[in-house]
């Protein structure tokens, strides 16, 4: 059922479902140790059988769609694409349920892209990726993003999650981020950065949960 929720900024009532946080409440949801040792073993075999490349701004090829450019000052990191079939459709029925029934009360039914496996490493230079959206006309269906880290917290340095503030002040959050098998979940269409890795390396799952469009 819904409940009526008096707005602060309002005289007038507006509904909300128990238990949903509104825009501006919570800028990401927290999941320490979403994926337990089992899982984050059989996801680094399915990394080495993954094909590299280079990431880009905008949609890459294998996520469905042509578009994307390299572009060093934005970007830079490697990425390959964990894709759906018998042997990682627990991986994706798990981040689905999880999404599913997020804070915010975002509608998603699918994952429409492939996951996606970034690695960040700093040999000869520091991986980044600065800010940006993951929602656009290219990607109107992505609702809610979510990060899972892979890499223990002393294989790199630096390398830290900032959210922008959903309060519109122009401030940017810092996440804990900071053990294997934690998640970070937010809407899609809010700014966030991976700052740079200046050390080691950072391997991370990242996903796009989708949904209709927001109306």
């Amino acid at each position: 059922m819904k409940e009526l929720y008096l707005a602060s900024a309002s005289p007038n009532y507006v509904f909300r479902y128990p238990g949903q946080t509104m825009m501006g409440e919570l800028d990401y949801q927290y999941q320490k140790n979403f994926l337990n040792k089992k899982e984050l073993g059989i996801i680094d075999s399915l990394s080495k059988h993954l094909d590299y490349q280079t990431a880009t701004t905008g949609t890459h090829p294998d996520a469905g769609n042509p578009r994307g450019n390299e572009n060093p000052k934005v970007r830079m990191s490697k990425i390959g694409w964990i894709h759906y079939n018998n042997d990682t459709s627990w991986l994706y029925d798990k981040i689905f349920d999880f999404a599913y029934k997020n804070t915010w009360g975002l509608e998603c039914n699918g994952i429409h892209d492939a996951i996606q496996y970034t690695v960040y490493p700093a040999e000869t230079q520091a991986q980044y990726y600065h800010s940006h959206r993951d929602v656009g006309a290219a990607n109107w269906w992505r609702k809610v993003s979510i990060t899972i880290q892979l890499s223990e917290p002393d294989e790199f340095e630096g390398g830290g999650f900032q959210i922008e503030d959903a309060a519109g002040n122009g401030e940017w959050i810092t996440s804990e981020h900071e053990d294997r098998g934690d998640l970070i979940m937010f809407p899609s269409f809010m700014r966030h950065q991976a700052l740079p890795v200046t050390k080691g390396t950072r391997k991370c799952l990242v996903i796009w949960v989708s949904g209709p469009p927001l109306r």
